[in-house]
């Protein structure tokens, strides 16, 4: 509904025509969006600490909004005054950021890898550092630890991967060494073929794990993805399992050729461990191919006995009552 004596457009911004009293001095919007502003929310806080203080105070004086214009028109005035500087010195660090906490739902924590270089960039220019209200004093900011755990990550992965690296390298070293040319005489082809077999499977295995560990960087330099942890347990710690079985036959093959029949270990392994789930999963399949008997079986209690009542009402005579 219009108010009285202005005109008001369906679609159109409604502006009030009545003008601020002369004591309050003209100051342009900020005429930022969203992300922007929170991109920069900590240092516009930093920057205009003592003007937001005035106004909240001056708030707390009276419900008057006129009350607390002037002080209003010198928060805003503040804040255009730090964005403004924040463009002057580090627009492309703040573009980066602001521009991830658009498309990341305006979550920090997706953007810290953004984060860090705006604030190193504001710091150095300005002196101002990034300081979340209400935070432990004792204890290091969350922005500031927030991407420790990925950088753990890739270092822990570098130094395993160094270690994988060189006893890989260092046991078949050993064994072509030993093997090829000084047991030369009595090596067979079929120990041959197993021998290829398990070192083909190795460096497929090594190949994997390299690859899915190194971490990766935008043209930057900010780390983007830390890579799979490689002391996670699932598939990758079985993958690290195969490597010390095998590293550890080719070695006791040097010394005795029933060496080989531990391999044996590791189908037993996953007969063990995953035969339960199979066992479980059989059944079921076998159930299905057998028809509707086994989707009878898959019916639960509940839908039993409602079945079971519905017939019984089909079985009772119908009785029609004439007045």
């Amino acid at each position: 509904m219009a108010l009285p004596g202005y005109k008001n457009f369906e679609g159109e911004d409604w502006i009030d025509p009545t003008p601020l009293p002369k004591e309050i001095p003209p100051v342009d919007e900020v005429g930022s969006t969203g992300a922007p502003l929170k991109s920069a929310s900590f240092f516009i806080g930093t920057h205009c600490k003592e003007y937001n203080e005035d106004f909240m105070l001056c708030k707390d004086e009276t419900r008057d909004p006129k009350h607390c214009l002037l002080e209003g028109r010198k928060v805003t005035r503040c804040a255009v005054d730090a964005l403004q500087k924040i463009q002057s010195q580090c627009l492309d660090e703040f573009r980066a950021h602001w521009n991830c906490l658009d498309y990341k739902n305006q979550e920090f924590g997706r953007c810290r890898d953004q984060e860090k270089p705006l604030n190193d960039c504001l710091f150095k220019a300005f002196g101002w550092k990034k300081n979340v209200p209400g935070a432990p004093a004792n204890k290091p900011q969350i922005h500031e630890r927030a991407n420790q755990s990925a950088k753990r990550i890739v270092q822990e992965n570098a130094a395993r991967i160094s270690v994988l690296q060189k006893v890989y390298i260092g046991v078949n070293l050993v064994y072509v060494v030993v093997r090829f040319l000084l047991q030369y005489s009595s090596l067979g082809w079929k120990e041959f073929l197993v021998y290829a077999a398990t070192f083909g499977l190795e460096t497929f295995i090594y190949v994997n794990l390299y690859q899915v560990s190194r971490p990766r960087y935008d043209p930057g330099g900010i780390l983007v993805d830390a890579g799979t942890d490689l002391s996670q347990p699932g598939l990758v710690s079985y993958m690290f399992d195969y490597l010390y079985v095998s590293w550890f036959v080719h070695l006791l093959s040097l010394v005795t050729r029933w060496a080989w029949l531990l391999y044996l270990a590791i189908p037993i392994y996953l007969a063990v461990t995953f035969g339960p789930y199979l066992r479980q999963f059989i059944p079921s399949l076998s159930g299905q191919q057998g028809g509707g008997g086994g989707d009878e079986a898959q019916l639960s209690e509940k839908e039993r006995k409602k079945r079971e009542k519905k017939e019984r009402k089909k079985q009772q005579p119908r009785v029609k009552y004439v007045n």
